[in-house]
């Protein structure tokens, strides 16, 4: 059976059920009912309740009204919802109360009594402080609790950024459980809460203090505690003794009474959220003043957020060392990344233009090989601006923003442009129509067309973004303050002057530069089937790919480590090193090792080479000749007709007329003896040629009687 604890009257000593003054005015009661005897917070309430109907009484008489108002609060010894649901009952039937007030203990016990109440009509009924939302009652007035538990872990986050372990000091009432909701849901991951927290007080000031000997007892590495409310600081010297005993711990605290200001200002405790229940009191007073009168409370009033954050700041502040996280040694990796890749390049330029006048780097396109290694320098160039962005001067630091974009668009468009149009040319001398192999034209102005149609376009879009919404160094603000709320860390980020008009250059700059990749990819997917070494096909298709892979899983990653730069600054350093070696690599070693080969080859031999080069490029119709051989060998194959197939000394390598089912020779056409021979050659200079990959140029020959197709350097 629950114990009845005993009430407490109210303070005013106006026990009739109507009281009438000497001025023959009526008084009417506005009933705080508060969750235990001696809170300060509602002490301060009830203050405030006070002062507001005494001035809302002076309009009153002035208005010739015969209500006056008072206020009187009823609270218990100990906190107890059946009591407190008693307290409502004795007032529900009394005449001469205006509004009751009630700050729930329990919303669930409370809920069916606050309903009767308010469906009798008679007398207004809000909550405050601690709500019961689920009930019929009228109106919250009060403090948004989740928001003060949200406001708790910031704070606790900001004087303590590291992180550690915390215990919570809490209660089962309403506000209290949602103050916990807004604590977890904002604090951050390198927090962890001990096992045996959060452990409620029961509103007790003695037992809340013994709470938190427990908790450094039996979890001595804590490094924060978070009492929910106001109630171990109620006892001042027993806060201190605590706070004392243990110098180390971060103390943020709910409420601020006058008693916690006070231990704020000698630095017993790190942080307050406070509530305002001064003007709680007074709010109250004017909603059940309203309601009494016939008029609905004012939205402002139903829900507020008088929430005041207070630290801990001496006079003499400790002097300010902020870490500005600058890069450091760490732009030595970007200098020698750079460096490596500009010497490889040059280097790359060089061998192609003193290698011009070689056949087989003829064939592979001079121009286009020096395009691409000049965009992998450009590229390259980002390193620098990048690796520059704490320098003392602001225009230099902007100046370095803008420049890495451009050096890595102007890059890519140089170098994969050129790419796109290798791989397009190859494609236009090669799939010609089936049979029909005719010598084809593809000068080197026609396939620099998509190459300017690219560069044009990318400057013009970092023309306009350099012009109307550049990026410009600035310098934000890490989470974390010291114990005084002053930032202590930084870091230097490339920003947009409008962050919303970004993406109105870089969604274009996006969908055209990835566009380019995707049509190289499809280009480099209908060479797959050329095969000759003087081509970059299977190169291309692999430098692609890299990129591709580079950039998937390199980008999420940056996004996630944006506000760390030095991670951020290392993740790009590597990512275009990645990009550029893997395109240098790929399209220069492979070249440079068969130009080797290929010099040591007789006159004849890279004749051969060449001329297999060609056949095995276009080799549709070989497939073809090639299956009807075989069913055709397959059909009329015998003993005799293999001795007659031999070749003889005298056709030097040719092989004999095939054979009908009768013995008899059968003529080949003369485009079938061709073929026949082509064949044939290319089995004479597999020795020279054993992988072949690509094809090489062909012009239109003008008066030829019959298609052939030969070599263009």
């Amino acid at each position: 059976m629950t114990t009845r604890r005993k009430l407490i009257q109210p303070r005013h000593e106006h026990r009739r059920q109507e009281a009438i003054n000497d001025d023959g005015s009526i008084m009417m009661m506005i009933a705080v009912v508060s969750k235990k005897k001696g809170n300060p917070f509602f002490e301060q309430v009830l203050k405030g309740c006070e002062e507001k109907v005494e001035r809302l009484n002076r309009e009153r008489i002035q208005a010739g009204q015969e209500v006056i108002l008072q206020c009187q609060e009823y609270s218990l010894e100990e906190t107890d919802a059946e009591a407190q649901v008693d307290i409502l009952r004795q007032l529900a039937v009394r005449t001469d109360v205006a509004g009751i007030a009630v700050s729930a203990i329990d919303a669930d016990i409370l809920t069916p009594a606050i309903n009767e109440i308010v469906a009798q009509n008679r007398i207004s009924l809000v909550t405050f402080d601690s709500d019961a939302p689920d009930s019929d009652r009228q109106v919250y007035i009060g403090t948004n609790n989740f928001e003060m538990g949200s406001r708790l872990a910031r704070l606790l986050q900001q004087l303590k950024p590291t992180g550690g372990y915390f215990g919570l000091l809490s209660d089962t009432t309403p506000n209290l459980q949602d103050r916990e909701a807004g604590f977890r849901s904002n604090i951050t991951s390198n927090w962890k809460e001990i096992s045996f927290s959060p452990q409620n007080v029961n509103d007790d000031t003695a037992q809340s203090l013994t709470i938190m000997h427990e908790y450094v007892s039996f979890h001595p590495d804590i490094d924060a505690i978070i009492p929910m409310g106001g109630w171990p600081m109620v006892d001042k010297d027993g806060w201190i003794n605590f706070v004392n005993s243990n110098p180390n711990l971060t103390l943020v605290c709910a409420d601020s009474v006058s008693a916690q200001i006070e231990l704020l200002l000698i630095g017993k405790v790190n942080a307050l959220v406070g509530q305002e229940p001064f003007r709680m009191g007074s709010n109250l007073a004017s909603v059940l003043s309203d309601m009494y009168s016939g008029k609905p409370p004012t939205e402002e009033v139903i829900l507020g957020k008088f929430l005041l954050e207070m630290v801990y700041a001496p006079v003499q502040k400790p002097d300010l060392n902020v870490n500005g996280n600058g890069l450091g040694p760490l732009k030595a990796v970007g200098f020698v990344s750079f460096s490596i890749v500009a010497t490889l390049a040059l280097a790359c330029i060089y061998w192609t233009y003193s290698k011009r006048n070689i056949r087989v780097v003829k064939a592979s396109q001079p121009l286009f090989l020096i395009m691409i290694a000049t965009g992998v320098l450009i590229m390259s160039g980002a390193l620098i601006p990048l690796s520059l962005p704490d320098s003392s001067n602001q225009q230099f630091q902007n100046n370095s923003c803008m420049a890495t974009p451009w050096l890595l668009v102007l890059g890519f468009s140089c170098t994969f442009a050129a790419l796109f149009s290798k791989t397009w040319r190859i494609n236009q001398i090669f799939n010609c129509p089936d049979g029909n192999y005719a010598r084809v034209v593809v000068k080197e102005t026609d396939v620099l067309i998509p190459f300017c149609a690219l560069m044009t376009t990318n400057i013009i879009i970092m023309a306009l973004w350099t012009a109307l919404n550049p990026l410009v160094n600035t310098i934000n603000s890490k989470a974390g303050t010291d114990l005084w709320g002053r930032t202590i860390s930084t870091y230097y980020a490339c920003e947009p002057v409008n962050e919303d008009g970004a993406w109105v250059f870089l969604v274009p700059l996006g969908l055209i530069n990835i566009g380019v990749l995707l049509v190289a990819f499809w280009q480099s997917f209908r060479a797959r089937s050329i095969t000759s070494e003087f081509s970059e096909t299977r190169y291309i298709n692999l430098v692609m790919m890299s990129l591709s892979q580079a950039f998937l899983t390199g980008l999420p990653i940056l996004f996630l480590v944006r506000e760390q730069p030095k991670a951020f600054y290392l993740i790009w350093v590597f990512l275009i090193l990645v990009v550029c070696l893997s395109v240098l690599l790929l399209i220069f070693v492979p070249k440079i090792l068969f130009e080797r080969k290929f010099k040591k080859l007789r006159a004849s031999e890279q004749n051969a080479v060449f001329q297999g080069a060609i056949e095995t490029s276009t080799g549709a119709k070989k497939k073809r000749i090639r299956r009807q051989r075989r069913n055709h060998q397959a059909s009329t194959t015998t003993k005799h007709q293999q001795q007659n197939n031999e070749l003889t000394s005298s056709q030097l390598g040719e092989k004999a007329d095939p054979i009908d089912t009768n013995g008899n020779q059968v003529e080949l056409s003369a485009v079938e003896k061709e073929d026949e021979e082509n064949l044939t050659q290319k089995e004479a200079i597999s020795e020279y040629h054993d992988e072949p990959e690509d094809g090489v140029p062909c012009e239109e020959g003008k008066g030829d009687n019959h298609n052939q197709q030969t070599l263009v350097t």
